[in-house]
């Protein structure tokens, strides 16, 4: 996402709060406005914003992978099948995509969480020849989306804190939408969703973001 306005450029990795984020700054899901570029990695962005690079402020959000990896379930296109009944996660099983879903990308649609890239998720822009794919860090998945430096990358974890100093530099006094929070009454821990191997499973595949970033299984 770009905004002129407020002079900033958004690498959204998804399931970090960044539909939040893109309606505060500009007022509307970017999906609304450009499906393709919502998801840019860094290294796309630079290219297609390279006009606006070095003078706007760049940033992106992370969040604990085992967290995010529920949160991923949310969406049925990326793959992840989460029973909130029994309260469990299972990487073994493909997910069942309503076609209507896909009207507008249909060259996206993933099987399941485990057999996607070994290196990094794949999204519409990386379908774009002119915005060439960086050789992918294996066992990450933030680092590819942020093979170039940014300004700032702030933590889901931290949200409203890191929220009032982007707000900040971008100069708005928008507010973020109330994200579910561990006080609500129908709230299930990420952790609770874990056994041994699928915690180990997820610990592989971010192996690189949680060394980085230094993410434990319990926060």
């Amino acid at each position: 996402m770009i905004c002129h306005k407020h002079k900033c450029i958004f690498i959204h990795i998804p399931s970090c709060a960044g539909t939040s984020i893109e309606e505060a700054i500009v007022g509307f899901d970017w999906f609304k406005k450009d499906w393709s570029t919502k998801h840019l990695k860094s290294h796309q962005a630079k290219i297609l914003y390279s006009k606006y690079w070095d003078d706007y402020f760049k940033f992106a959000l992370v969040r604990n992978p085992w967290s995010r990896t529920v949160s991923l379930a949310k969406n049925p296109t990326h793959g992840v099948y989460v029973d909130h009944y029994k309260k469990c996660i299972d990487f073994n099983r493909d997910v069942q995509i309503p076609d209507d879903i896909l009207y507008d990308h249909p060259k996206c649609k993933p099987s399941n969480w485990l057999k996607q890239s070994q290196g990094f998720e794949l999204f519409y822009a990386d379908q774009k020849k002119d915005l060439y794919i960086k050789q992918p860090i294996k066992n990450s998945i933030y680092l590819n989306y942020l093979l170039e430096d940014l300004d700032f990358v702030g933590r889901v974890e931290n949200l409203q804190e890191d929220w009032l100093f982007i707000s900040e530099k971008i100069k708005t006094k928008a507010q973020l939408k109330r994200l579910q929070s561990t006080k609500d009454e129908n709230y299930t821990h990420y952790t609770e969703y874990y056994d041994d191997e699928t915690m180990q499973m997820v610990a592989k595949k971010y192996e690189k973001d949680i060394e980085y970033f230094g993410y434990k299984f319990r926060e």
